[in-house]
């Protein structure tokens, strides 16, 4: 202890510090600045040293208010110079060496020559990370004040991998360390009345702040504290591990757990000894703290400890009859499933509502939870995600929905929202595949869905998408009086092709009944054009009358009605069975000066083109 405050006194009372007295005209000096790596800012108040290389000398003093600084009376040789948390063990700035590096074997070399002044060693530092924690008694739990604790810093270059900062501890048994990055830990050295004691190591950076305790061991005498006892299974009739034989007062039963994990540690945590059962349940915990003790088992699988057991125990003190009971268990983890509609068309959609529930134990003293339970849902090929809410996380990929925690008899709902872009029958699954506790009916993750209330699979019936359908239709007839309206006395045309030709250019066909009629049905949508095959007509009729017809959806239309007329300038005179054409020249004469010679300003007369929008 008294080497840290000699060290502690001579850094503050001195500004410069050499090893081996040498004359001032052999000497020279370091000057430079310090600065905030992250601002820029000068840093003032902060220990500079500078280390001899090849030179028995060493020098130390603090930068001004402005970040300058100079070490004075250097031996003349090559040096280390480095700022920061070193033999100033108030800083919090990190130890950085020139020029600029952390670590000491990567430092730069200085070169001092005798009456010469070396200038412009800029440094720059960072606060760096705080460690704060108390040092207390392990049995009393009571802190220890005004002792030195050592943060070590991880140094696997040199020899025995770590290098130490002291730091004394208060009088109310805490201590704080500063200036620190890197990987460290905490070490109490042996002071007479305690045993040495370290921590875990911890790796802390610039700006973080942690805090690490340390418990030491008083180094008087042994703690003698004792626990043993039985572990064994017990069941409805009875709590206790020896069940006593009512016709024979010395004699009684046993169910010893051999082979059963057994610890004890304080209401903090703290592990103070573990051991394992023997073939006849027996267990025996020694050189326990004294203190508060609880001491608790590992079930074994299907069963559940009934309780620990808590014990306050002095030096020397033990207790021989503990008694760790554990009970059997059947536990039951259930599903319902259903579809919402369990009938849809493709594209439509449909929720798979899902709920859980434990369903409870058997044999067990007070009801308990369960906790991380997974639900796998298998989803088909044809069936697609779509979305869902409910109880828990669902991950989209794997198809498992977690419950954190599910109590006793307590339920649990998932929805999920599918559907099918297909016709087709699919069957949806869902299984328990993962809890805390096992269920004894059940295999979880198999895929066969035994852990099922209710009926395992769902199905899913898509049915096919009606198909729209149109029609068009209409008749064809002898127009007599060539008006284009039907009279009741004019006759429909059998036998008469009526073409329909689609957008594509493909087409299709419909023969007249005997009435002059046609249909054609099972169109899909679409642009259509309706024309007659003029070869299919009876001799000396003709028709130059062309639907276009838009059809949408399922309608349809019946009013592609074709009237036919006499070809004009013919005359048929019927001798025996034999036609004879007989042109009359002055008719023909006449009808030629009509037809062919259009009257000025008239266009000659095209095909009559009717359209309609169904």
């Amino acid at each position: 202890m008294k080497k840290h405050v000699l060290l502690t006194v001579v850094s503050l009372l001195l500004t410069v510090v050499w090893i081996t007295p040498v004359a001032a005209q052999d000497t020279g000096s370091i000057s430079g600045t310090l600065t905030d790596s992250t601002t820029g800012v000068p840093i003032g108040n902060v220990n500079v040293m500078a280390r001899g290389v090849d030179v028995d000398g060493y020098g130390m003093t603090y930068t001004r208010d402005d970040g300058s600084y100079t070490i004075h009376l250097l031996p003349a040789g090559t040096y280390e110079v480095g700022a920061g948390n070193w033999a100033d063990r108030i800083s919090d700035y990190v130890l950085v060496w020139w020029p600029g590096v952390s670590d000491e074997l990567d430092a730069g070399e200085v070169t001092v020559a005798a009456g010469e002044e070396t200038t412009a060693i800029a440094l720059a530092t960072q606060i760096g990370g705080t460690v704060t924690g108390s040092i207390t008694d392990a049995w009393t739990g009571a802190p220890i004040g005004h002792v030195w604790v050592d943060v070590e810093k991880h140094r696997p270059y040199i020899y025995g991998d770590w290098s130490a900062w002291g730091y004394e501890v208060g009088a109310d048994g805490t201590f704080r360390a500063g200036g620190l990055s890197g990987e460290y830990r905490l070490r109490y050295h042996q002071d007479g009345d305690y045993l040495p004691a370290e921590s875990e190591p911890f790796t802390i950076g610039p700006g973080q702040a942690m805090t690490v305790d340390l418990s030491v061991t008083p180094a008087y005498g042994t703690p003698l504290a004792t626990v043993a006892g039985t572990a064994c299974e017990v069941d409805d009739t009875s709590t206790r591990c020896w069940t006593p034989d009512p016709d024979d007062p010395e004699g009684g039963t046993i169910h010893p757990l051999a082979g059963v994990a057994v610890e004890a540690r304080t209401p903090n945590g703290t592990l103070l000894g573990t051991t394992t059962t023997d073939p006849w349940g027996w267990f025996q915990l020694e050189n326990l703290n004294p203190g508060t003790i609880i001491v608790s088992a590992s079930p074994p699988a299907g069963m559940r400890m009934v309780g620990s057991l808590e014990y306050d125990l002095g030096p020397n003190e033990g207790v021989w009859d503990a008694e760790l009971t554990a009970r059997r268990l059947e536990v039951r983890h259930g599903l319902t499933s259903r579809l919402a509609p369990d009938q849809i068309g493709p594209g439509e959609q449909a929720e798979l509502i899902i709920e859980a529930v434990f369903a409870g134990t058997a044999g067990s003293l007070v009801p308990f939870d369960v906790t991380d339970v997974v639900v796998a849902v298998h989803l088909p090929e044809g069936v697609d995600y779509v979305g869902h809410v409910g109880d828990g996380p669902y991950d989209v990929a794997s198809g498992l929905w977690t419950i954190p925690r599910l109590p006793y008899m307590g339920r649990a709902r998932m929805t999920i929202t599918v559907t099918a872009a297909r016709e087709g029958t699919f069957r949806l699954n869902a299984e328990i595949a993962g809890s805390d506790w096992p269920d004894l009916s059940a295999t979880f993750g198999d895929g066969r869905g035994d852990d099922f209330t209710s009926e395992t699979l769902e199905v899913l019936i898509v049915e096919p998408a009606p198909v729209e359908e149109a029609v068009i239709g209409g008749v064809v007839w002898k127009d007599a009086d060539g008006d284009g309206v039907r009279d009741p006395d004019e006759l429909g045309l059998g036998g008469v092709t009526v073409v329909v030709t689609l957008d594509d250019g493909s087409s299709m066909t419909s023969v007249t009944s005997s009435d002059g009629t046609y249909r054609l049905t099972m169109l899909p949508a679409g642009s259509y054009t309706v024309t007659l095959e003029a070869g299919t007509l009876p001799a000396g009729l003709e028709s130059d009358d062309v639907f276009v017809v838009e059809l949408e959806g399922e309608g349809s239309f019946l009013d592609a009605d074709f009237g036919c007329v006499e070809v004009a300038g013919s005359l048929f005179w019927w001798i025996g069975g034999t036609a004879v054409l007989v042109l009359a020249g002055a008719f023909v004469f006449a009808w030629l000066m009509t037809r062919k010679r259009p009257t000025p300003g008239t266009v000659e007369e095209e095909p009559t083109v009717k359209e309609a929008l169904v």
